[in-house]
């Protein structure tokens, strides 16, 4: 949704200006960390060049990779597409074991849209992104602790209190 993306994007640019903040800790809101891009936008731009522009101007994550914050993602059932992207953009990664991360943009013919396709092979090498990636793979959150992708796996249920000690903990160490 694009009022969602200008919310975002302005956000974003307050951090990156806002010196006290030390930490940012996301997390989705329902049964999703997120499910990434709508794919009814897909193909809509008036011209491939406009699409180019717009994504130039309203660069989100640009602003989300460069944030001079901690980022922390409490990834929460599905965290699919442009939803995991977003979390391997984050400095550090808390998954419930029952989260689903995955690529499917792939299956599709698309190429992973927010750096995926380098951001994954950074974090769990390039065997298991080619996994992900080229076959489709989907993994829970388990898993993703298991080969590097994020940092722990927690019950559910647990979730948001440890991702929010460790947001606490981050914040509390002297940022030099």
């Amino acid at each position: 949704d694009r009022s969602m993306r200008d919310a975002i994007f302005t956000a974003l640019e307050w951090l990156h200006d806002e010196r006290e903040v030390s930490v940012l800790l996301v997390r989705g809101n329902g049964r999703a960390f997120s499910t990434g891009g709508d794919l009814s936008e897909f193909g809509t731009a008036p011209s491939p060049v406009r699409a180019r522009e717009v994504r130039r101007q309203r660069d989100v994550w640009r602003l989300w990779s460069t944030l001079p914050c901690v980022s922390i993602a409490a990834v929460h059932g599905p965290a699919v597409g442009g939803g995991l992207e977003m979390a391997l953009l984050c400095d550090l990664v808390v998954c419930a074991h029952d989260a689903r991360l995955a690529l499917p943009e792939t299956g599709l013919g698309l190429v992973p849209g927010v750096g995926g396709t380098q951001t994954l092979p950074r974090a769990v090498g390039e065997g298991r992104a080619a996994a992900m990636l080229l076959a489709g793979d989907a993994i829970d959150g388990r898993t993703a602790a298991r080969i590097g992708l994020a940092q722990r796996s927690v019950p559910a249920a647990r979730l948001r209190a440890t991702a929010d000690a460790l947001a606490r903990r981050v914040a509390a160490l002297d940022p030099s």
